[in-house]
């Protein structure tokens, strides 16, 4: 049991830390179109990019999948950007982002925290690690959505911010931030 606490800890830390901002800037792009009463349908979305992030993390820290690191390095923010323009250019009642689309960003994902997890196993089990890290990284996850949701609530509820403006000028900052990921990791 507590091996599964260390590695639900790791997993919570993953994505509330700034060694993970690629992976929150993702979440909170994911989350930008959405609104308090779309939690149900968003954690869905959420947890389809979570089952992604999980098969590829397994079997790469198993070593049955490779890639160069370099490449998943640059996929990464190539992702946030995509999810970020498509927030742009679509209406705020189509919240259609896809599950078979974070599911397989969340494939990406994955690979990129594999050598971190690997090293971190050194060779040992690797059941009551995954399961502790994916659960924590659901959970560190589910709340930055529920936080954000209610940031967005106080400022299109409460602020009378039209739910348009909010999605453009959230996802457009996080676009910008994508941007200078893939030029910092192209040069």
């Amino acid at each position: 049991m507590q091996e599964f606490r260390l590695y639900f800890g790791i997993g919570v830390e993953h994505i509330l830390s700034f060694e993970g901002l690629d992976h929150l800037l993702f979440i909170v792009a994911l989350t930008a179109v959405y609104q308090w009463g779309d939690w149900r349908r968003l954690l869905a979305l959420i947890t389809a990019f979570t089952v992604g992030h999980s098969i590829t993390l397994a079997c790469a820290a198993l070593g049955w999948i490779a890639a160069p690191s370099n490449w998943i390095e640059l996929l990464i923010p190539v992702t946030i950007a995509i999810t970020s323009a498509s927030n742009l250019f679509k209406p705020v009642k189509n919240l259609n982002f896809g599950y078979p689309m974070a599911l397989f960003f969340g494939l990406i994902h994955g690979m990129g925290f594999s050598a971190s997890l690997r090293a971190m196993l050194g060779g040992h089990s690797l059941l009551i690690p995954l399961a502790g890290f994916n659960l924590g990284l659901e959970a560190g996850q589910t709340a930055v959505v529920f936080l954000f949701l209610m940031l967005s609530l106080i400022f299109v509820k409460f602020m009378s911010v039209s739910p348009r403006d909010w999605k453009m000028t959230v996802s457009s900052a996080i676009l910008g931030a994508a941007c200078m990921m893939i030029k910092e990791r192209i040069f």
